[in-house]
């Protein structure tokens, strides 16, 4: 009731390899939590829904028929975890989307939960969130409405696909996530196959969340 079932059901699956035992500590569950749930996945969230919200009136314009790319740019190297998928001569991390659901799909199969996991933030969420850093959208929106847009809609074809990849393991928040957008194809028939390539949108991509205030309702409050 405090923490909701999703937390619980990421960090079991998360900590805990199948078969074997695990540990439980609130002192390990909270920097769990507060790392990957509420930093990462749901502190991105929140930050794209907002930026479109109060400064596209909640609708990217002339999105439609867009597709996003896999080419990530970045002025400096992005770190260890996903070097392997980065390119020094063009300056940019290419996502192999393709490879890298199949990836998780089959650690999934192997009953690797764990790895599964691991990999989706490694090869996903951490990428995508230091392309967002380096490109500052909050800032971008104050000078060039246009750059920030496109690294609007990029942010969110990603959550897209990252949504998709989380949804057998947190299957609330991931359907919260993928239904705060006007994605044509309905989450009770989206499968991994659909993570595997970004599509486009048949129209201009708009906010469908229910807002409070004009926020969106936090994925993962953080562990104070």
């Amino acid at each position: 009731s405090k923490f909701s079932s999703d937390a619980f059901r990421y960090y079991f699956l998360r900590e805990c390899p199948y078969s074997s035992d695990g540990e439980f500590s609130w002192g390990r569950f909270a920097a769990v939590y507060n790392s990957e749930l509420a930093n990462n996945l749901g502190n991105l969230y929140s930050r794209v829904i907002t930026l479109i919200t109060r400064n596209f009136s909640g609708q990217l314009a002339a999105t439609g028929g867009v597709i996003p790319t896999s080419r990530f740019h970045f002025v400096t190297p992005i770190g260890e975890s996903a070097i392997e998928l980065y390119n020094e001569e063009e300056n940019v991390l290419v996502l192999d989307l393709d490879d890298r659901v199949k990836a998780v799909h089959l650690f999934i199969e192997k009953c690797a939960y764990d790895t599964a996991i691991i990999t989706i933030l490694r090869d996903f969420l951490d990428p995508l969130n230091r392309y967002v850093e380096f490109k500052a959208p909050w800032k971008l929106v104050k000078s060039d409405l246009e750059a920030a847009k496109k690294v609007l809609f990029e942010m969110v074809g990603h959550l897209r696909v990252a949504a998709i990849l989380l949804k057998p393991f947190i299957p609330k928040s991931a359907e919260a996530i993928y239904t705060s957008f006007n994605f044509p194809k309905p989450w009770s028939e989206v499968t991994y196959a659909d993570a595997a390539q970004l599509t486009a949108q048949p129209d201009d991509l708009r906010v469908t969340a229910e807002l409070i205030d004009g926020k969106v309702k936090p994925l993962f409050p953080r562990i104070g």
